[in-house]
C-alpha cells in the first residue's frame, strides 16, 4: 500500500518537474543555437533579409519595425536627428534634462529618439519625437519640426548614457490573404491569424525568398529571422518589448486602451510608434511598452502612455 502511495506522489510531484526541467533544457539549447546562428551571419546576408522584407512592403505595407542596426562605437559622428537608442537624445537651445518625477531631482533615462518618414502624412514627416523615462503612466516626450545637426546641442545633467544604436527602418508587408480598407496605413485591418505581421512565421509566408536565403544558414528559418529583427534578445522569438513598431495600429501589450484624445482640441490622436525596453535594462518596467500618440492639429505635444505586463 505504501509503495502504491509512494508511486502516485512521484507522478504527481516528480514527473512533471522533470518533464519541465527536460523542456527548460531544450529552450536553452534552442536559444544557445539561434544565438550561434545569427552570430556566423554576414551583414550582406543580414540586410539582405532586410532588404527583402522592405520591399515587399514598398507597395502595400502595414506598419515599419526599427531594427537594431549596429552599436555606434564613436556617436560623435552618428547623424544626431536619425532614429537610434542609447547615447544622448537630441536637443536644442534652451532645453534641460528633464526629472524623472515631479519634485525630484533625478535626471530621466533617455529611451530612445525617432525620426518619422514620408509614410505618414503631414504635419508629422521629418519630424523628430524623443522620448525620456518618468516614473509615471505618462512618459515625457519632445518633438522637434525642424531638427538638424546646426541646431542641436548636448545637454549636461543626465545619467550615464547606455550604448548607442542605430534603427533601421522596415517596411512591413500586409499578412498574406488581407486587403486593407484604405491606403492610409493608419486604417488596416487586424491579422486574422492573431499573429502580428511581423512575426517571423507569418514574414516567411508573406515574403517566400527569405526561406532558401535563411536556409542555407539554418535548418529552422523563422528561429533566425526574429534574431535578425530583434538582435539584442536573440532567441528563437520575440516579445512586444523586443521591438520598435512606427505606423499602422498599436498592439497592446495588456488591453486596448482605445483613442487617446488631445488635451488640446479633444480630437483622437495618431497613433506614431511603440517600443520597449531596448538595452535590457528595467525601466519601462517588468518587459513594460511604451506607446506614442501624436495630435494632427497639435504636434509639438505628442503623448507616451507605459503599459507593463
Amino acid at each position: 500500500m505504501n509503495g502504491d502511495i509512494y508511486s502516485l506522489i512521484f507522478a504527481i510531484v516528480f514527473v512533471p518537474m522533470m518533464v519541465l526541467g527536460w523542456l527548460l533544457i531544450l529552450d536553452r539549447l534552442r536559444i544557445r543555437r539561434v544565438r550561434r546562428e545569427y552570430s556566423r551571419l554576414t551583414v550582406e546576408t543580414r540586410d539582405q533579409v532586410l532588404s527583402l522584407i522592405d520591399h515587399a512592403g514598398r507597395e502595400r505595407f502595414t506598419c515599419s519595425v526599427l531594427v537594431a542596426d549596429t552599436p555606434n562605437s564613436d556617436p560623435n559622428s552618428a547623424d544626431v536627428t536619425a532614429s537610434r537608442y542609447g547615447g544622448s537624445p537630441y536637443a536644442e537651445a534652451g532645453e534641460t534634462w528633464p526629472d524623472a518625477a515631479t519634485g525630484k531631482p533625478t535626471p530621466a533615462d533617455f529611451l530612445i529618439q525617432v525620426r518619422l518618414d514620408e509614410k505618414f502624412p503631414p504635419p508629422w514627416i521629418g519630424r523628430l519625437v524623443v522620448v525620456f523615462n518618468r516614473f509615471d503612466v505618462e512618459q515625457t516626450v519632445r518633438c522637434y519640426a525642424t531638427p538638424s545637426t546646426p541646431r542641436s546641442m548636448t545637454l549636461s545633467g543626465g545619467p550615464t548614457p547606455q550604448k548607442e544604436w542605430s534603427l533601421l527602418s522596415v517596411r512591413i508587408p500586409i499578412q498574406i490573404g488581407v486587403e486593407s480598407s484604405t491606403a492610409d496605413p493608419q486604417e488596416t485591418m487586424p491579422t486574422p491569424a492573431g499573429l502580428l505581421d511581423y512575426d517571423p512565421v507569418i514574414l516567411l509566408e508573406s515574403v517566400p525568398e527569405l526561406t532558401p536565403l535563411l536556409k542555407a544558414h539554418t535548418s529552422k528559418p523563422a528561429d533566425l529571422l526574429a534574431a535578425i529583427l530583434a538582435p539584442n534578445h536573440a532567441s528563437y522569438g520575440f516579445e512586444l518589448s523586443d521591438l520598435v513598431q512606427q505606423g499602422g495600429q498599436p498592439v497592446w501589450l495588456i488591453e486596448d486602451a482605445g483613442p487617446r484624445l488631445c488635451q488640446h482640441c479633444g480630437k483622437a490622436m495618431r497613433f506614431l510608434f511603440q517600443f520597449g525596453d531596448l538595452n535590457g535594462g528595467i525601466t519601462l518596467g517588468d518587459a513594460g511598452v511604451c506607446y506614442v500618440f501624436g495630435c494632427d492639429e497639435h504636434p509639438n505635444d505628442p503623448l507616451g502612455i507605459v503599459q507593463m505586463s
